[in-house]
């Protein structure tokens, strides 16, 4: 079966809590993610998302918010060992795109829906080519 490690992206982009919400805005476009973990003095603190952003607005003063400011605070994590079918079911039951992977209070990874859907071809391809003849 396999787990978090298995499938999780390791290159963690992050951001701290006090650059602004221009700055995140531009990491997340450039970094072809959907949400970054707020990491400060080395423990995850919230999260910002597309999702928090487009709450903002257009025409919001993003030039002069925080992370801080509009970050998520409740972030839900799983451990490394976690099954990737309870990842999948928090994904959707939570209606969230991505989680990051704690290994005791370190962030070691994130794994997002993009990885399950990867994970579940790659389990499909592999049951497929063995009817192969």
């Amino acid at each position: 079966m396999k787990t978090a490690r298995d499938i999780m992206s390791k290159a963690i982009v992050s951001i701290q809590p006090d650059s602004s919400v221009q700055d995140a805005m531009e990491m997340i476009l450039e970094c072809g993610v959907s949400g970054l973990p707020v990491i400060e003095d080395g423990q995850l603190v919230g999260i910002i998302s597309e999702t928090d952003l487009c709450m903002l607005g257009a025409g919001s003063q993003q030039s002069t918010l925080s992370v801080r400011d509009t970050m998520t605070r409740v972030v839900s994590t799983v451990a490394i060992d976690t099954p990737i079918e309870k990842i999948s079911e928090m994904l959707m039951s939570k209606n969230i795109r991505r989680v990051p992977v704690t290994d005791g209070d370190q962030v070691v990874g994130i794994v997002s829906r993009r990885d399950i859907v990867r994970a579940m071809t790659a389990t499909t391809s592999e049951d497929s080519s063995a009817y192969v003849t």
